[in-house]
């Protein structure tokens, strides 16, 4: 059972449980001990494998898939690692600077400190009243979270990318995990999640009955 994992691969895991935010690569070569190319072997191995997703484009982060069995895979890890070894390395994860939380989203103010510009002012307003045709513009500002599900969902990649600007990937990922039943089809489900990371697509929201 030991075999399953590398060493390196079991302390890259136990350093991502140990931060859900996301960790990265300079700070997983760090926190193994081996150089910036075996780490990002591990993770491109993980990725492959769908227990990992990537967090951005640009100096991205790595985490543990949501879908992924976090616990399970921590044991397997554990059993890898020596105990010193697996407590040294959580209590370095610990000890880290930086947001070890998830932002919180105020996509209210987003959209306010967007808004003070009136060209993008117009350009919200028009997509809006496209996007979301049956109310009124000002009242989809109420909900920006809908807006940028509709730009994701049925937008053109135009509208995708101004939402982006304007909120942030960071929102739109949140929003696809949160999305209510019916507002994505499965070829725009597939996309996003792939264009965010994932190696594998969870299913569609459905609706209770």
């Amino acid at each position: 059972m030991k075999e399953m994992f590398s060493e390196r691969t079991a302390a890259t895991l136990v350093a991502l449980a140990a931060r859900p935010a996301g960790l990265r690569l300079a700070e997983l070569a760090r926190l193994t001990g081996g150089p910036l190319s075996s780490s990002q072997r591990n993770i491109e191995s993980l990725l492959d494998g769908g227990l990992v997703i990537r967090d951005g484009e640009r100096r991205p982060r790595y985490r543990v898939a949501p879908d992924a069995p976090a616990d399970a895979l921590t044991r397997l890890a554990l059993w890898r690692l020596s105990p010193s070894r697996a407590f040294l390395i959580r209590q370095q994860v610990q000890a880290m600077d930086g947001d070890a939380e998830l932002p919180r989203l105020d996509l209210g103010a987003s959209l306010r400190l967007a808004m003070q510009d009136l060209k993008t002012t117009e350009r919200l307003r028009h997509m809006a009243q496209r996007l979301i045709w049956w109310q009124g513009a000002e009242q989809s500002f109420h909900r920006p979270e809908r807006l940028i599900a509709q730009a994701m969902a049925i937008g053109t990649s135009d509208d995708a990318d101004f939402v982006q600007a304007i909120f942030g990937i960071e929102s739109m990922r949140h929003v696809l995990a949160a999305a209510p039943a019916g507002i994505f089809e499965p070829r725009k489900w597939d996309y996003w999640h792939l264009r965010f990371g994932y190696r594998r697509t969870p299913p569609l929201p459905t609706r209770r009955v």
